[in-house]
């Protein structure tokens, strides 16, 4: 059966942002309010929350398939010309919207609270090949998205009021 929500909220720091992590040579900083947004959300509904370094790849990979709601609080990056830059940063590493084909989601929403989430080529005959294409081909008939760099506080804010509306019906 499934359970309701899992958030992932991962932490960021200087030294593995500059060794391993840039969409395109920029360091990723450090979420504010990531943490904040994810444990705020559970407390609306049940289900699990990862948070800093047990917001990793492995994890994600190991649980998402067991929720109904997937949120994922974190960076992400999107290449309108090179969609192999279509990437979700986690603690440890990302997962490619390639990877994300590959997955067997049984989720019914999955929110991506990051940047440029809904961005990525648009294809003749196929759409935009976002990362939300990636969780469609995983099982996922529903992505929220942006189109844009968000603020990560008032997007923590916003994400609150979302789910307090979902919940509400």
């Amino acid at each position: 059966q499934l359970q309701d929500f899992v958030g992932f909220a991962p932490s960021f720091n200087q030294a593995i942002a500059q060794a391993t992590r840039a969409c395109t040579g920029a360091e990723l900083a450090s979420l504010q309010c990531n943490q904040q947004e994810v444990v705020g959300i559970k407390s609306l509904f049940s289900g699990s929350i990862f948070l800093s370094d047990a917001a990793n790849q492995q994890t994600f990979l190991e649980e998402a398939g067991q929720y109904r709601i997937i949120h994922l609080a974190t960076h992400a990056c999107a290449g309108e010309e090179d969609m192999a830059l279509n990437k979700i940063h986690f603690s440890d590493d990302f997962i490619s919207n390639q990877d994300l084909h590959n997955l067997q989601l049984q989720a019914e929403l999955a929110v991506l609270s990051a940047c440029n989430t809904g961005s990525g080529k648009l294809v003749r005959g196929e759409g935009i090949m976002s990362l939300s294409r990636g969780f469609i081909l995983a099982g996922c008939p529903s992505t929220l998205m942006s189109l844009w760099s968000v603020d990560d506080c008032t997007t923590s804010d916003l994400m609150h009021h979302i789910y307090r509306g979902l919940r509400q019906g």
